[in-house]
Order: C-alpha cells, then structure tokens, then sequence
C-alpha cells in the first residue's frame, strides 16, 4: 500500500493517469450443473436422469485475461483476451472463428497460444492494452497492479513495460484475495453469470442441452456485462487503489490502518518478501532495478512530459460503463413491478441484446517452442 500511495501521491500527482488491474482466469472449467431439483416422491432407483449432453470438441481449455479500470469512459474500450487452446495448436474450424467474431470488440480470440498466459502473450497483452489507452487519452500514464505470478515477474516481461513507459505495482504473494480488483470483485460474479447463462439456454432449448458452440455466446455475454459494461471505480477505491485512502472499505479497510501507511517505495529486500524470491541474485537486483527504479525516472520527468506513446487506432462511440445498480426504497412499488424488473434482468433476455460493437478479432500469436 505504501507503493501505490508513493505512486499515486508523489510520482503520478499533477499528471493524468489510469489505474489498470489485469488477472487470467479459466473459463472452460465453468459448468452449470444441469441437474435442478428432482422430486422424492418416487423410491430412488426410480429417479429419471437428464439427458447426458452430446460431446463438444469445441469447448476447450480457454483463459480469459480480464483487465479492469478506475475510468468508467474507459473500461468498455479495454481488450479482454481469451486463449482458446486446440489439439496441437490447430487453427480453429471456420465455423467456431465465425461464433468468436459474433460476440463483438473488445473481446478478442487469440490462437496459437495452447491456452496459456505466457511471456509473449502478455508482451502481446500489454502493447495492445497501451495502444487501446492512449487512443482514449494520448496523455494518460498507465498504472499497471497484478499479482507475482511467474509469467508477470520476469525480467522479460519487466523491460518491456518499461519500454512502453508503463509503471507496474506487484500484489505481494497470497494477498490477492485482499489486494486485487479482479480476485476481489470480479471473477465470482462473473463466473456465477456465464453459469447463469447456461443454464438460461438450456432452459429455452426444447431439449434442455447446450448445442455445440454455445459455451462462446454464454461466456461472452458474461464477460460482456460483468466487466465491459461495469464500471469498476468504487472497487478500486474500496481497496485503497485510488485517489485517496479515505474510500477505503471492508476487508482491506479492517486490515490495514490509513494513519499508518506512508508513501514509499520497497527496497529490494521488502521487493523480495513481497514477491517470495531471494534478493541476493544478480536477476532479482537487476529485475527490482527495472520495476522500482521507473518510478523514480518518471518522478524527474516534468509534469507536463506525455508518457510514451502508443500506436492509435479508432475508437467507436460507445456509453460508458455503468455503475452496479444499487436497490431503492421501495415506497409503494408493487411486488409485481419487483419481479418484473428482475426477470428482465435475467440472462436470458440480457443475451438477447444487440451489442452493437464490431465483430471480435481473431488473431494468431506466434509463441516461441521454448516457452
């Protein structure tokens, strides 16, 4: 918390910045139970069983990289990458390209990549998600806060944000549960929705299965209101990640005290703990050197100095993100009105929504044998 104080109070003050939190997750573990209630009338070798569901080739091993922001114009532009894994890096059937392309930007299908979020993905990841930033606001610093997963915390991967003139605060080790935004407040929600949205679509099917090829729409539509449509700016600032610690709130409120946390950078011993790696290696000096010693640079840039930019590319209209909606008085509305007003809620009728965005892109990445 002392690094993203030093960061916001002292480095970024003055500038214009956005605060960026991006974490991977798997997606194709993600299954509605299909079961429901059954009835204990009957004895229970009686019980009727539903219909096991036909094989799908299609639903493979997929990682999402959801990236969240603090800028609610900002977050329905940010890229949300999935990997989609295929038998032996096979290129996908036109047929599953064509249902990825109909879910719509910003969503975008990277190939070639087995699934994994590796060194070349996310040098991938982080090229594009500058280029997307700055063709919002050309003067924005980025802040980058992830977790000290291997894949983040390379000198690789170190050297190339810092190239980019990204500036990057790690989440020390076993404390993304209090400290990140998408293991806070994202990823539970979302994964609830995409379960929702199965089982909404088995509910309309005449034969109560999923057709092959529908996990795309149902995840997509969960993504697509979960985190593109949401605006995130009061989770980071409950969690201490914005503009003051006085929004601080729940479990990060309850474990660490506001009058106790002084802005400052970790050394390279405190960088270590943090991280859970040795600080006497020549990489880890070299590595805590690119990541820590940036902001000390970019502090001796004048205020006014724009980061470096990205390339710029055109943006679409779109309205910004919208806050969670929160539940009124209910005065004297009716309990009709109530019900009414969730069913239109439902998944089922979310997904039935244009949204009115270009098609996805789908792009195969090269990743090197070695990784």
């Amino acid at each position: 918390m002392r690094w993203v104080r030093f960061a916001v109070d002292v480095v970024l003050e003055g500038r214009s910045f956005v605060v960026i939190n991006m974490d991977e997750t798997s997606i194709h573990t993600v299954k509605d139970t299909g079961q429901g209630l059954k009835s204990r009338s009957k004895p229970e070798h009686s019980v009727t069983y539903r219909r096991r569901d036909a094989e799908d080739r299609s639903d493979v091993k997929t990682t999402l990289l959801a990236t969240v922001c603090d800028a609610a114009g900002l977050q329905p532009f940010l890229p949300q990458v999935l990997l989609p894994k295929y038998t032996r890096n096979a290129a996908p059937p036109r047929t599953m390209l064509a249902e990825y392309a109909s879910t719509g930007s910003p969503l975008e299908y990277w190939h070639g990549t087995a699934g994994m979020a590796t060194t070349t993905v996310i040098k991938r990841w982080a090229t594009r998600m500058r280029s997307i930033i700055h063709s919002f606001d050309p003067e924005a610093w980025i802040l980058l806060i992830w977790d000290c997963s291997q894949t983040h915390l390379n000198l690789e991967v170190a050297s190339h944000l810092r190239r980019l003139g990204i500036l990057v605060i790690m989440v020390p080790a076993k404390l993304t549960w209090l400290l990140q935004v998408c293991d806070v407040c994202v990823f539970r929600e979302l994964k609830t929705r995409m379960r929702m949205q199965k089982s909404c679509h088995r509910l309309s099917a005449d034969h109560g299965q999923l057709n092959v090829g529908e996990w795309v729409s149902c995840c997509a539509s969960a993504v697509r209101e979960v985190i593109v449509n949401r605006s995130w700016e009061d989770s980071f600032d409950k969690m201490g990640l914005g503009s003051t610690l006085a929004t601080m709130a729940g479990r990060a409120r309850r474990a660490i005290d506001p009058d106790h946390v002084h802005a400052g950078l970790p050394t390279r011993a405190e960088f270590a703990r943090m991280v859970n790696r040795s600080a006497d290696t020549e990489a880890f000096r070299r590595l805590h050197q690119s990541i820590v010693g940036y902001f000390l640079q970019v502090f001796s840039l004048p205020v006014g100095m724009p980061p470096r930019q990205g390339a710029v590319c055109a943006l679409p209209e779109v309205p910004e993100a919208r806050k969670r909606a929160r539940l009124e008085a209910a005065g004297d509305v009716t309990w009709e009105d109530v019900l009414q007003a969730h069913l239109s809620n439902t998944p089922s009728r979310v997904r039935s929504i244009p949204h009115g965005r270009e098609p996805a892109l789908n792009r195969t990445i090269v990743v090197p044998m070695m990784e």
